[in-house]
Order: structure tokens, then C-alpha cells, then sequence
């Protein structure tokens, strides 16, 4: 059996669904809310030894790329 909640409304929304758009005054704070919430990792790729073939990536162009 699956539990609902109910949701949190948003006042920087135009209406209840999470599909609908943002308001624009609200964008940038919701951009950052989301950024601030997600969970970054950097592999540091150009440190991986030769045994990891072409996960491991050398020179400008492929560490820009």
C-alpha cells in the first residue's frame, strides 16, 4: 500500500502541479534551491591510471570536453 502526503504549495507558482510554470520572479531562486539540493561529484578523470584506458582523460581538450 502506497502512503500519499499532501503537497506544499508553492506561492511562486501559478497553480497547484508541479508541471506547471514557475513564476518569473521565482525562477532563480528555484534554480538555485535545486542546485543547492543536488548531489555533485567530480571524478577528477585526469587522475586515473593508464589501466582505465578512456575513462581516464589527459590534456586541455579533453578535460574541457
Amino acid at each position: 500500500m502506497e502512503s500519499t502526503s499532501p503537497k506544499k504549495s508553492d506561492p511562486g507558482r501559478t497553480s497547484g502541479s508541479p508541471d506547471d510554470p514557475i513564476a518569473a520572479d521565482r525562477i532563480q531562486s528555484t534554480v538555485e534551491e535545486v542546485l543547492a539540493a543536488a548531489q555533485f561529484i567530480d571524478m577528477h578523470t585526469h587522475l586515473f591510471p593508464p589501466a582505465f584506458g578512456r575513462l581516464g582523460l589527459w590534456g586541455i581538450d579533453e578535460l574541457l570536453t
